[in-house]
C-alpha cells in the first residue's frame, strides 16, 4: 500500500513522490473537484496532489475517472499514478484505456455527459 510521508504527500512503494493518486473511495464523503458531485464508496477515483493551504503538506483533490481525464494533465504513464498497482484489474484497464486511447489528458467528449455507468462498472467490478 502507499504510505503517507511526514510532509503529508504519498509515496509509492519505490519511495518516489507521485503527483497523482488512485484508489477506490473508502467512503462517500469525498467530492469530485471536476463536477462537484459526491464520489460514491468503492468507486475508482483519481487525485491531483496540491500544496495544502492549511498545513505543510499535500492534499488530494479527488476526481471521477471521466472528470480527471477531461483536462490535460501531462499524464502519459500509469507509472505516474501512486496506488495504481493496488487497484482492481478492471479499474487498471479503465485507466490504461484512457491513457492509451488518446485519454492521456486530451479530454474526449463532454465529461458530464459520460454517464455514471463508468462509475457503476467501477464500483461493481472486483
Amino acid at each position: 500500500k502507499a504510505k503517507i510521508d511526514k510532509g503529508g504527500g504519498r509515496q509509492t512503494r519505490l519511495g518516489r513522490m507521485s503527483k497523482y493518486l488512485t484508489d477506490n473511495a473508502k467512503s462517500a464523503r469525498s467530492s469530485c473537484r471536476g463536477c462537484k458531485a459526491k464520489i460514491d464508496k468503492g468507486v475508482l477515483r483519481l487525485a491531483v496532489l496540491v500544496q495544502s493551504a492549511f498545513r505543510d503538506g499535500l492534499d488530494p483533490h479527488w476526481h471521477h475517472l471521466h472528470c480527471f481525464f477531461s483536462k490535460p494533465r501531462g499524464l502519459v504513464s500509469t507509472a505516474q499514478l501512486g496506488g495504481f498497482g493496488d487497484l482492481r484489474p478492471a479499474d487498471q484497464r479503465a485507466i490504461e484505456e484512457r491513457l492509451g486511447g488518446g485519454g492521456g489528458g486530451q479530454g474526449g467528449g463532454d465529461a458530464k455527459s459520460q454517464t455514471k455507468d463508468e462509475d457503476a462498472a467501477s464500483a461493481g467490478s472486483g
